[in-house]
């Protein structure tokens, strides 16, 4: 499991920790195999092992993390990988894998003055299964628009839907039956951008395409049926940069190689450029982000068997890759907004470390005076924090 995923081992490790505490009724020497000196590094535990804890995901094989997709090791086998990616996309699309919440209830009548509390019950025969599932990453919170939270359910009538709460019982209810009946929404990638709420959907008319809504049941559309008639698209990765609202999907021959733009209408949805259907081909666009205007993404390369750092300004011949003069063997990450610049971590064989774009080939580089600093860490979906205007990495 990749360190992308050390808050959900975080979370694990504390609550066997209390839970073993709770126990017990006191603390116990542990073994000395299992003592560690400060400083010195753990191996990360097998999470397959704990079949109580779903990982969220619709796609199996992005349970270890895109940044297992190593290029040097893709370079000698190429077609085998894409096997791969295409069976873990078809298992992906027959299978949808919720996540399953148990959580105890504390006693009756305790005296804190916290006002946490369940909003409403959605189902009130089985769990409704509330979240939000990502294509790429593990942890995605719920999208919030005008102080009310968007995200999939169940309530046992309608199957898995799109439901909206503003915290309140009476302001949480199903938003709109997409697949209407007793018959599932496969439901995902929900983000709140540009006033609007983007997410990914099929039904057995459409497939698997991009949808959009104002919060209202008129107001939930389909956005473009990009493949016609039940074929799937796989939209994914909502994003914004200069009023504009971005998506992937896949194009004709490549996996999640397609970028759109959008302004909220079908009219307006048009195709940026299928960067996975160029040249030796190509997949896996990731990681929108946008800094002074620009949209920064990752992309790997099939011509030249790396990761590299594009650009686009929503035009075709504005989208290219800033990053042609770096060999990078795994992907870049960690994409920040910092002061009118993009800052992310990356490897081009000398560790990874803080680099810094403009937006242009020739500004691409190491970060200036970044004192050798190796970043133990390599987040996908996550930005570096900055406070008070200064800019913070792990390393």
């Amino acid at each position: 499991m990749k360190p992308k995923n050390l808050l959900l081992l975080a979370v694990m490790i504390m609550y066997t920790a209390l839970a073993g505490l709770a126990q017990n009724g006191a603390y116990k020497e542990p073994p000395a195999k299992d003592i560690f000196q400060f400083g010195q590094r753990r191996s990360l535990p097998d999470l397959s092992k704990y079949p109580g804890i779903s990982l969220q995901g619709t796609n199996t094989a992005f349970m270890k993390g895109i940044n297992s997709f190593n290029a040097n090791e893709i370079k000698k086998h190429p077609e085998e990988f894409k096997q791969q990616l295409q069976k873990g996309r078809a298992i992906g699309s027959q299978s949808f894998q919720r996540n399953h919440m148990h959580a105890a209830n504390g006693p009756e009548g305790n005296n804190s003055h916290s006002d946490f509390h369940l909003t409403k019950d959605l189902n009130a025969l089985a769990e409704s299964n509330p979240g939000n599932a990502a294509d790429f990453y593990v942890n995605t919170s719920y999208a919030t628009l005008h102080q009310v939270a968007y995200f999939a359910a169940d309530d046992g009538v309608h199957g898995n839907e799109l439901w909206r709460s503003d915290g309140t019982a009476a302001g949480t209810f199903m938003v709109k039956d997409i697949e209407p009946g007793a018959a599932s929404t496969y439901l995902y990638n929900i983000t709140a951008v540009n006033g609007k709420i983007y997410f990914s959907a099929a039904t057995a008319a459409y497939g698997l395409e991009p949808w959009v809504s104002d919060g209202t049941e008129n107001g939930t559309q389909l956005l473009m049926d990009i493949k016609p008639g039940p074929l799937w698209s796989y939209p994914t990765e909502f994003a914004g940069a200069d009023n504009q609202v971005y998506f992937v999907s896949d194009g004709d021959f490549s996996s999640w190689g397609a970028l759109w733009k959008t302004d909220g209408t079908t009219a307006g949805t048009k195709l940026v450029k299928s960067i996975g259907d160029e040249g030796g081909g190509g997949t896996l666009i990731t990681q929108p982000t946008e800094a002074n205007g620009q949209l920064f993404f990752t992309f790997l390369n099939f011509s030249t068997f790396s990761w590299e750092l594009w650009r686009s300004d929503g035009t075709n011949a504005g989208t290219y890759a800033v990053s042609s003069n770096t060999y990078f063997p795994s992907v870049p990450a960690q994409l920040t907004h910092y002061n009118n610049k993009l800052y992310f971590s990356a490897d081009d064989g000398t560790g990874r470390k803080l680099w810094v774009s403009d937006g242009t080939d020739a500004g691409t580089t190491p970060a200036p005076n970044n004192n050798d600093i190796v970043i133990d860490a390599d987040y996908l979906g996550t930005t570096f924090p900055v406070l008070n205007s200064v800019l913070y990495i792990p390393g």
